[in-house]
Order: C-alpha cells, then sequence, then structure tokens
C-alpha cells in the first residue's frame, strides 16, 4: 500500500479519524484537568493504663512484657531452671 492510496482511504473513512480524535481528546482533558483527591490524616496517641502502683500513665516504669518473657526464657533455660523444673516434678527442656 503506497502512502496516496492509504491517504485516500482514509479520506474515505474520515469518520474513523474524528472518532479517534474526539477519544484522544476526551482522554487528553482527563490527564489534564484529574479530578481532585482529598487525602486524610489521622494521629493515634496510645497511653499506657493507669495502674495502683504507676497513677501517672505517662511516667510507668514498669518494664515491657517483652523484657519480662525474655528474662523468664533465660531463667528457664539456665541450669538453676532446669533444676527447679526437675524438683517440681517436671521434665527439664532439651535443646
Amino acid at each position: 500500500m503506497s502512502p496516496g492510496e492509504l491517504v485516500r482511504a482514509l479520506r474515505r473513512r474520515w469518520y474513523v479519524l474524528v472518532l479517534a480524535a474526539v477519544l484522544a481528546a476526551a482522554g487528553a482533558v482527563q490527564v489534564l484537568h484529574p479530578t481532585q483527591t482529598y487525602l486524610s490524616t489521622a494521629i493515634v496517641v496510645v497511653k499506657p493504663p493507669v495502674t495502683d502502683n504507676q497513677p501517672n500513665q505517662l511516667a510507668n516504669l514498669q518494664p515491657p512484657l517483652a523484657a519480662v518473657s525474655y528474662a523468664a526464657v533465660q531463667q528457664l533455660d539456665s541450669p538453676a531452671g532446669a533444676a527447679e523444673l526437675r524438683a517440681a516434678g517436671s521434665a527439664a527442656p532439651t535443646g
């Protein structure tokens, strides 16, 4: 197909070119002028609970649960912890 034949075919199908141009213009308008998007943010503050021995929530000096749990696991893995478990009638952990 030569360029001249292509031009003649496009002239015969002019409505296809007009439709393509309208669709391209509609897409360009959407890209150049997008709809407004709103962004919402929130800040959540988590405070420790009030306890009887520490009424000030922000000065709670109790150790976190993870530190207490880690100390308990270390105690149970020690030879003294294994001996205490055997004395209580439990089998010592193997590992």
